[in-house]
């Protein structure tokens, strides 16, 4: 993987949700979303990002604080890890660890569109807040 592109750390720029069925175009965590995707050369892989104007949870009790709260967390945070493989076109996160249980053991799909230190990950049709929809995560190299 000594000549993988993808080598390297990206800071996110943008998230998009497309709707399938009305077009529209959604920023899923906001205007200002922040957050990372780390691929090695060792075909490891990890990402985490969020919105950008998360609120802090009552009383700072790491796994407390008002369920309310806690959910609106959860709802405005991703991560997941694991290994990767990458075609030229698309990479496979093959998830072994991630905050949205369902997702571990799973092999998660990204098209791959990379211009210079630009990286765009796009994924296959997927239900998000209850609607069919594309994800499309920009990203900024950083390091790599």
């Amino acid at each position: 993987m000594a000549s993988n592109p993808l080598v390297g750390v990206w800071k996110l720029l943008s998230y998009e949700a497309r709707d399938l069925d009305d077009g529209t175009t959604t920023a899923l965590y906001g205007d200002r979303p922040s957050g990372y995707i780390t691929y090695g050369s060792t075909g490891y892989m990890s990402v985490v990002f969020m919105a950008g104007d998360r609120s802090p949870i009552e009383g700072g009790d790491v796994q407390g604080g008002p369920t309310e709260q806690r959910l609106q967390a959860m709802d405005t945070f991703n991560a997941y890890s694991g290994t990767y493989d990458y075609d030229g076109q698309s990479v496979r996160h093959h998830v072994e660890v991630a905050m949205f249980p369902n997702w571990v053991g799973s092999t998660q799909l990204r098209q791959v569109d990379l211009t210079e230190n630009r990286l765009t990950l796009s994924s296959p049709p997927m239900v998000r807040r209850g609607k069919n929809c594309t994800a499309h995560l920009t990203w900024e190299r950083v390091s790599g």
